[in-house]
């Protein structure tokens, strides 16, 4: 597995996407409280969480609404270092490729309505890619920048009391990864990864977790449409696309 170390703080909650997936542990996981998760040791068959229950809807923004959601994200600092983090490391923002997503989960406890933005940076005569991820919901707002460079992930975070951007190390975007591969490629096949992403990522509800899910999923979708990786094994695209 080729990814860089870091902080492992981002494992935890987003373990907790896995549960709400069906990929369970074997302690069980309440993912409207992803706090409550620490140590996890993943199965896929027994013990499967029932969702059920969990309802989302979700449209692509356009015109006026879509600007307005970009200029909120924007407006986020962690969004502002992080964009001029990767500005400063060389990268381009892709401004016409800014997708924006607004969506609703509804759940036995609460309805959610759950605004995405992102920001894909390109590298000229590079094969480095990032997105830049914002999520915002009445939980919320969480941001991180998702870097693929030579197989290697790396999960970007601004920390208001660290000089520079932080790294944050996602252990289980592989199990993710694989999870979902088939579901990926099936948006792939039909609408398009965006709103599929985005209806995979925003049953859990916590932004962070919205987020990361999305972060993985942007470059997963972007490595196996360039490569046709959906005509592999999960096991050989996942590890092409860096996220195992």
């Amino acid at each position: 597995m080729k990814r860089r170390t870091g902080m492992r703080a981002f494992s935890a909650l987003f373990a907790v996407l896995l549960v709400s997936m069906g990929v369970v542990p074997v302690m069980a996981c309440n993912p409207l409280e992803p706090g409550n998760c620490t140590g996890y040791s993943f199965t896929e068959s027994s013990g499967v969480v029932d969702d059920s229950n969990i309802v989302v809807s979700s449209d692509e923004l356009t015109g006026d609404v879509k600007n307005a959601a970009i200029a909120q994200a924007l407006s986020d600092t962690a969004v502002q270092r992080l964009r001029d983090g990767l500005l400063r490391d060389g990268f381009i923002l892709s401004t016409k490729q800014i997708q924006a997503i607004k969506g609703v989960t509804t759940n036995e406890s609460m309805t959610v309505t759950t605004t995405l933005v992102t920001m894909p940076f390109i590298k000229e005569a590079s094969d480095e890619k990032a997105f830049l991820v914002f999520a915002s919901n009445e939980l919320g707002s969480e941001a991180r920048a998702v870097v693929a460079h030579d197989g290697m992930i790396s999960y970007l975070r601004y920390d208001p009391a660290v000089v520079g951007l932080t790294e944050d190390d996602d252990g289980l975007v592989c199990d993710f990864c694989l999870y979902a591969f088939s579901r990926i490629c099936g948006f792939i096949a039909d609408t398009g990864c965006g709103v599929g992403c985005f209806n995979l990522c925003i049953k859990p509800t916590h932004p962070l977790i919205i987020i990361g899910c999305a972060g993985a999923c942007a470059l997963a979708c972007d490595y196996f449409v360039a490569h046709g990786a959906c005509n592999w094994g999960a096991q050989q695209a996942c590890e092409g696309a860096g996220l195992c």
